[in-house]
């Protein structure tokens, strides 16, 4: 089973919503939803336009090839990446799950017979089928950019870090959930821990209107020196936040294990 960002996404905002989509169904006549789709993508290119101007042209990339080169990577920076992890079999993580013959020997916790003396093998309750039929699952994701710093030593591994691009200036909890996703399946296709990740987010320019309405309707506020040419600038780029995506994995885990449940129901 594949479980993409955008079904992750629709799953965050409505179960049903994530079911339709998985069979798919596709929503029509919203004009809000097709604006909100529309922002998003011009915004992406734009912010992925600003972050590249800020790399040498040698040290970055565009939707790389194939993501098993990232152990040898020399840029710094790609952005459009799709990017999918390893594929298990349920039946492989089934066999894997299930003890060996030194496990099953007599005595042995699973050993168990039946009336004509044989051995049979040990039963997975349902539980354990149900983090098999997750841990089966593969994840796909189109990240919007990631940044890669050079280890700082012989034998350390390099850092690599995914962002995101959210046009809108308010986060919310599930903006940070997808990207958690994304470190999540980059951690699974480098065999280690991505701990944490940026977002990139907010129109400078509608900050800009709703700073000067909020002056216009409050003349007090106005200040009394005028601002400095430096801070005017800072206003005008967009925000980063620094989100601790390790910490975040575990309840997008358990998120993966009920959207897996849901898609694999009738």
């Amino acid at each position: 089973m594949k479980i993409t960002s955008p079904l992750f996404e629709a799953f965050l905002k409505c179960p049903s919503k994530c079911h339709l989509r998985s069979l798919g169904e596709t929503g029509s006549g919203n004009e809000y939803a097709e604006w909100v789709r529309a922002q998003d993508e011009s915004y992406r290119r734009e912010a992925a336009r600003r972050l590249q101007e800020a790399v040498p042209e040698t040290e970055r990339v565009a939707a790389p090839p194939g993501i098993e080169s990232f152990k040898t990577a020399k840029w710094r920076l790609a952005v459009n990446v799709v990017a999918q992890t390893p594929d298990r079999s349920a039946d492989s993580l089934v066999r894997e799950s299930q003890p060996d013959e030194e496990t099953r020997g007599l005595g042995g916790p699973h050993h168990e017979t039946r009336s004509s003396g044989r051995e049979s093998a040990p039963s997975i309750s349902h539980e354990s089928q149900s983090r098999l039929a997750s841990a089966a699952t593969n994840l796909e994701s189109r990240l919007h950019a990631i940044q890669r710093i050079p280890s700082e030593g012989r034998g350390r591994p390099a850092q690599f870090i995914p962002i995101r691009f959210i046009y809108r200036n308010k986060l919310t909890k599930d903006d940070k959930l997808l990207l958690a996703f994304d470190a999540l399946m980059l951690s699974e296709i480098l065999g280690r821990e991505i701990s944490f990740g940026k977002i990139i987010h907010g129109d400078p320019r509608s900050r800009a209107r709703e700073r000067a309405d909020t002056l216009a309707a409050n003349p007090s506020e106005q200040p009394i020196v005028p601002e400095a040419s430096a801070l005017s600038q800072a206003r005008l780029q967009p925000q980063v936040l620094k989100v601790k995506t390790s910490a975040l994995a575990g309840e997008v885990r358990k998120r993966l294990e009920k959207m897996t449940a849901l898609l694999a129901s009738r």
